[in-house]
């Protein structure tokens, strides 16, 4: 097995030139820019380029300067590259002694870099000590730093990214509570195995890189051997060590801090996914099981963790860890900054892969106390298939504080930003309008499409439906600056995003986010739109800046994949919120629509019931209304159901639905209710006033289906007619219908966005206040 070499910048004949000056013919095959490779070698200027070009690098060397690269840069060519680490050489001007630099980072010596790193990973180093022969001096810039402890030849040279055969590090003592003093020299990295690497040359002064220590100082303890199969379970865990100068005033003045202390200052929490350790925080056991290591062919996954400061609000830290099939993760060494002065601290902890927020847990506690690991909540119940997955171009969290302040975050390929609560005031009007014009939308009157020119029926819009376009316009346009000055950068591009609502009562409606400037007063509907187009581009009015049209194609909600989940539902036995028990894995991902079940409210029109019933009709011929909750649980559990439609009326004030006059608390939802006990994960479509929450109750009842196993719920965000609830109910579940005839496999979320598009274009305005709930790669 050969090490596979990437250099970027250079040709074939340059490839052939950094081979031969590297030796080790028989080891190495050096190309200009293959599609994968262990290693990847790149001028600082160039890494962009790198990133683009569709390779992949486990490992990833900066040569030259890397002062003038962007950390945000950084972060994003890495997750493209699907690097586990990115270093760089130390680049200062001048060394301890005032002399010259002695590593100048010139990327013409590849060839001569390669050769000091290959030369003493052959001579049994691991990879931090390999680097510091190769490069003089070495920093990360972003990644799991403890790899460069104990990565060796074979584990690099090993397939599937893991540790290579005697490549585990061995037993060590637990790490100390308290980071080493600021001014601590550091330790002299450990004697090279014989025979012994080239010695490196001069280090200039040691900084601290964040988020992990550079290797030359003590590498964080590794972890213990990893248990056989089934043996423990895992959880999610962190410790936390306070700021060094507070810990040693706290000793000199006789009263040292508890374990897990936070205090003023910098402080260091270190996140690993594994069986659980004597005195680490933990949130939450995390089974093999859950965590989806049950095919053979997934051996491990690589998580980003992200610490949100919440109270007080700061700047986020990230760092990326490898969760293998077996035993402990790698550490991501994460920073807390607490100003002076602070009292109580809380921070958001979530898990992260591809844009794609998979737990989320609070650390918190008052400073110069210990901390605390508290509500974890299970976005995805386990970590299988992640690699099938696709990706999301963002995730928003609408999170809060320990005592209930809300605000927001959003991370973007390795971009993480924040909101304080004084930010989610200002929007709250526009936020109160949009939920005021999508309940004026349902009463809006429905009427049948007309023959256009082309002998295509399409809806004529009236004047009054414009307008309501037009006002939703304006204000989307006006929740979509507040969201790229705030967050991210929230453009048409974004076709798939995920938002996880974390107990806050805020209204959220991303999908009426507008990508278009606002419309003029009196715009007209959009040609393209109106004569059937689906996206908003080159055929809408004279370019993207016309104002003289409304493109409803430009709401998110009818160009975007939005997957909704709420943390505030049932726990479990020990506490933990899943917020998706179902999760589609590899062999298990393709949902069935053959057996269905009607329950509708009293107000619903008997014409309404009949068109639901027509459709449902259509997959299972022998649907029947139920007539009270007993005969809807009765039905469940007669035969595996895995079509739910419900047009209730939901009162928001008693926390009911209602069907046939029959109420159900939301506090009695259990699985009878939506899977009557069987082994489904049925499809529910939720469709009445305020099924997916409301200002005064945000969780609303989709959740709480979720929660007892459904596969996806798809609600309302408002209140919606009993009649335009009926006709997209129907229209949902003759897709569903569809799409379960094609043996093209469909991904729910691209079904529920594609049905809103189309209803919308029939002139069902109310049809944007539709939201998904659940994983939105299950498939039909």
């Amino acid at each position: 097995m050969r090490l596979r070499v990437g250099v970027v910048g250079v040709d074939a004949r340059g490839a052939a030139a950094v081979a031969a000056a590297a030796g080790h013919a028989d080891l190495l095959a050096v190309k200009p820019l293959p599609a994968g490779v262990q290693l990847l070698l790149t001028p600082a200027a160039l890494l962009d380029d790198a990133a683009r070009g569709g390779t992949r690098a486990r490992f990833v060397v900066v040569l030259g300067d890397p002062a003038g690269l962007d950390p945000a840069a950084v972060a994003a060519a890495a997750d493209a590259l699907g690097a586990d680490l990115v270093v760089a050489r130390w680049s200062p001007a001048r060394d301890d002694h005032g002399g010259p630099d002695h590593a100048p980072g010139d990327p013409d010596d590849a060839g001569a870099v390669l050769r000091g790193v290959v030369d003493a990973l052959v001579g049994g180093a691991v990879l931090g000590d390999a680097f510091l022969a190769g490069l003089g001096a070495v920093t990360p810039l972003i990644g799991d730093a403890s790899l460069l402890s104990w990565t060796d030849l074979g584990a690099l040279l090993d397939p599937f990214g893991g540790r290579g055969a005697g490549a585990e590090p061995p037993e060590a003592a637990a790490p100390p509570e308290t980071a080493p003093p600021d001014d601590a020299a550091p330790p002299p990295p450990p004697a090279p195995p014989s025979p012994p690497p080239p010695p490196p040359r001069a280090r200039p002064r040691r900084r601290t890189p964040a988020p992990a220590p550079p290797p030359h100082e003590p590498a964080p303890a590794p972890a213990p051997e990893p248990p056989p199969p089934g043996t423990d379970d895992r959880w999610l865990q962190c410790t936390v060590a306070p700021d060094a100068r507070a810990a040693r005033s706290a000793e000199r003045a006789g009263t040292p801090l508890p374990a897990h202390a936070v205090t003023e200052g910098r402080n260091r929490v270190t996140v690993f996914v594994g069986p659980a350790e004597a005195g680490a925080l933990r949130a939450g056991d995390l089974t093999d099981a859950e965590l989806g290591f049950t095919s053979p062919d997934v051996e491990s996954v690589r998580l980003t963790a992200v610490l949100v400061p919440l109270h007080p609000r700061g700047e986020p830290s990230r760092a990326t860890l490898r969760v293998p099939r077996v035993g402990r993760s790698s550490d991501a060494v994460l920073r807390l900054d607490v100003p002076a002065g602070t009292r109580e601290v809380s921070a958001r902890l979530l898990l992260v892969h591809r844009n794609r927020v998979l737990q989320t847990a609070v650390l918190s506690g008052a400073v110069g106390g210990s901390a605390t690991l508290t509500e974890l909540a299970l976005v995805r119940p386990g970590l299988a298939g992640l690699r099938d997955r696709r990706r999301f171009d963002a995730t928003v969290v609408a999170n809060h504080d320990a005592a209930g302040r809300a605000g927001l975050m959003g991370h973007r390929d390795g971009r993480t930003t924040s909101v304080e609560v004084a930010a989610m005031r200002e929007i709250e009007p526009v936020l109160g309008r949009l939920r005021s014009l999508l309940i004026s939308a349902a009463y809006l009157p429905t009427r049948r499409p007309t023959r256009a020119d082309d002998g295509v029926p399409r809806h004529a819009w009236t004047r009054r439906e414009v307008d309501l376009l037009v006002e939703l316009a304006v204000h989307g346009r006006d929740l979509h600056g507040f969201l790229e000055a705030a967050l991210l950068p929230f453009g048409a591009e974004l076709k798939r995003l995920q938002v996880v609502t974390a107990r806050t009562g805020a209204f959220l409606p991303l999908e009426l986010a507008y990508t278009r400037p606002a419309p003029d007063p009196d715009a007209g509907i959009c040609p393209s739109w109106a004569a059937g187009g689906s996206a908003c581009g080159p055929g809408c009015g004279a370019g993207p800046d016309d104002t003289s049209i409304v493109c409803p194609a430009a709401f998110l909600g009818l160009s975007a994949t939005i997957e909704r989940h709420y943390v505030d539902g049932p726990q479990s036995a020990d506490g933990r919120q899943y917020l998706t028990t179902a999760a589609p894995v590899r062999g298990r991902s393709r949902l069935t629509v053959t057996r269905g079940a009607l329950g509708a409210s009293s107000t619903v029109a008997a014409k309404d019931v009949a068109a639901a019933l027509a459709a449902l009709a259509a997959v299972d011929p022998g649907v029947r209304r139920a007539g009270t909750w007993q005969e809807w649980t009765t039905a469940l559990a007669a035969a595996d159901t895995d079509l739910l439609v419900l047009v209730p009326h939901a009162d928001v004030q008693r926390a009911t639905l209602e069907i046939s006059t029959a109420t159900l608390a939301r506090g009695r939802i259990e699985a009878r209710h939506v899977t009557g006990g069987r082994d489904v994960r049925p499809v529910v479509l939720l469709l009445g006033c305020d099924t997916a929450g409301s200002a005064e109750d945000p969780a609303g009842f989709a959740t709480r289906f979720l929660a007892r196993d459904a596969a996806v719920v798809v609600a309302s965000l408002t209140m919606l007619g009993t009649g335009h609830a009926a006709r997209l109910a129907g229209r949902l579940v003759t897709d569903l219908r569809a799409a379960a005839g094609d043996r093209r496999r469909t991904p729910v979320g691209d079904l529920v966005t594609a049905c809103r598009r189309a209803a919308v274009a029939d002139g069902l305005i109310a049809a944007l206040a539709v939201a998904a709930y659940g994983d939105a790669d299950w498939t039909i």
